[in-house]
């Protein structure tokens, strides 16, 4: 082996373990001590099944770090960076998150219920399997995140982008999803009873054989959705635009179309109001 080569393969472990091991011991120790953590590098760290309950933590880097089963319930997160992390199955209810990123961050099976998020990045977050019962999501970006088989009843998603996500079966029944972005979205199978879709962008979206009875799409755009197979028992889609539809077996009985667009509409008869 050339003396090149041994150079260029040390300088590449030196940059790896560098990378490794990026956090701050000072920083770890007083976070483990005091769930404090203010302008400190806690990143690439792992803190599997520690517990951090009312964590508090500010304008600090964590990225790559690994929470997994870690116990963070009423915690505060603000100005911070977590891109990359982990938080399967952490115990982090009535949290409060503000003008946070979590790009990219595996949430599986997370507990963040009751917990409060705004002004954050989410994106190509995944929160399969998680519990978000009557979580409040406002000002916040969520593009691409997985949402599948999650319990999100009762919850409040709005103002924010939530474009090509994936609702699939999961539960959203009782929740305000109001001028918030949902195109090309996937909520086939969803339980979404008693929803509140008004001023919402749902085109492209995917609703198949999803049940909406009860729910409010007042002004919303629902051009070229997928309807297959959709119960809409008694919702109302006052001057919502859906000319598009095209879809069979959609059921709209006893639901208000007031003022609704709905250019070359394919209905069953008994599905009319």
């Amino acid at each position: 082996m050339s003396r090149t080569l041994v150079i260029c393969i040390s300088f590449v472990l030196f940059i790896n373990i560098n990378f490794a091991y990026s956090y701050d011991d000072e920083d770890v120790k007083h976070f483990l001590k005091n769930s404090e953590c203010n302008e400190c590098d806690l990143s690439n760290y792992n803190f599997e099944n520690s517990y951090l309950d009312q964590a508090i933590i500010n304008n600090s880097n964590l990225t790559n770090t690994n929470f997994n089963n870690a116990k963070m319930a009423n915690s505060q997160i603000k100005n911070s960076d977590f891109t990359n992390s982990t938080f399967i199955k952490t115990d982090m209810p009535t949290t409060k998150i503000e003008n946070s990123i979590f790009r990219n961050v595996n949430f599986e099976e997370v507990n963040l219920t009751s917990s409060t998020i705004s002004d954050s990045n989410f994106v190509k977050a995944n929160f399969n399997l998680g519990k978000m019962y009557g979580v409040i999501i406002k000002s916040s970006i969520l593009d691409e995140a997985i949402i599948t088989n999650v319990n999100i009843q009762k919850a409040t998603l709005s103002s924010s982008s939530f474009i090509n996500v994936n609702f699939n079966k999961s539960l959203l029944s009782l929740s305000l999803m109001d001028s918030t972005n949902l195109s090309s979205s996937n909520l086939a199978q969803s339980k979404a009873r008693g929803v509140n879709f008004s001023n919402s962008n749902l085109e492209f979206a995917d609703l198949s054989y999803a049940s909406f009875r009860r729910s409010v799409f007042l002004k919303s755009n629902m051009k070229n959705v997928k309807y297959k197979g959709a119960n809409f028992y008694k919702s109302v889609f006052t001057g919502a635009d859906m000319s598009t539809i095209m879809s069979e077996n959609i059921h709209f009985k006893k639901s208000i179309l007031c003022k609704t667009k709905m250019k070359d509409v394919i209905i069953n008869r008994d599905c009319r109001n």
